[in-house]
């Protein structure tokens, strides 16, 4: 059975998302479905590189969501492996309605291309203080073979800065370390990227 959203359901009456019980969390799934839409053209199925949230088994599917956005407006989202789908509608101007971050020309040659495992993916969605810039980075990951996310040179600078701000304050070592390692990896594509700029 497809479900049928109306994602303003899951916001209180300030527009903010409902983050407690059942609600706030199947309103938190729907959400980032919104959010991963409108960063991405019309009338193209996009490869997100969202988590499908059903435990088929009892186990969690390990399928990744398609995600198009119709010309009607209309969110329509599916998990190829478990066969999970719905539609969400009336998302345009709410809290999770991204649309204005996202990149206008993804052939500019400041446009920046940045490849991550589905593990560190997974760490860099888990709670942290980033802006709404940084936040449309990781909402709009395509997952091919690995996790791409593509952003303006200096989006992924401010991003940088407030991924490694997380690292260094986390208790977490496992965390610390993997942050990190994201961080010391972005810093060398951003000084090669400035390097061929200049010539």
């Amino acid at each position: 059975m497809s479900y049928i959203t109306n994602v303003t359901h899951f916001l209180d009456e300030d527009g903010y998302p409902v983050h407690s019980g059942p609600a706030g969390r199947i309103g938190e799934f729907f959400g980032k479905i919104v959010a991963a839409a409108s960063l991405h053209p019309q009338g193209i199925a996009v490869p997100s590189a969202l988590r499908c949230r059903r435990r088929p088994g009892r186990k969690p599917c390990r399928g990744n969501l398609l995600i198009a956005r119709r010309d009607d407006g209309v969110i329509e989202w599916q998990c190829p492996l478990c066969g999970d789908d719905g539609f969400i509608h009336s998302w345009e101007g709410t809290y999770w309605d991204r649309g204005k971050y996202a990149i206008p020309d993804l052939v500019s040659e400041d446009i920046i291309e940045f490849t991550v495992t589905e593990d560190e993916f997974k760490e860099l969605m888990k709670p942290m203080i980033l802006s709404p810039e940084s936040e449309a980075i990781l909402y709009s990951a395509i997952l091919i073979e690995e996790v791409e996310l593509c952003a303006p040179f200096d989006a992924f600078e401010e991003f940088m800065g407030e991924v490694a701000f997380e690292a260094n304050h986390t208790d977490n070592r496992r965390r610390e370390v993997i942050l990190t390692q994201i961080c010391e990896r972005i810093e060398t594509l951003l000084s090669f990227h400035d390097i061929v700029r200049d010539f």
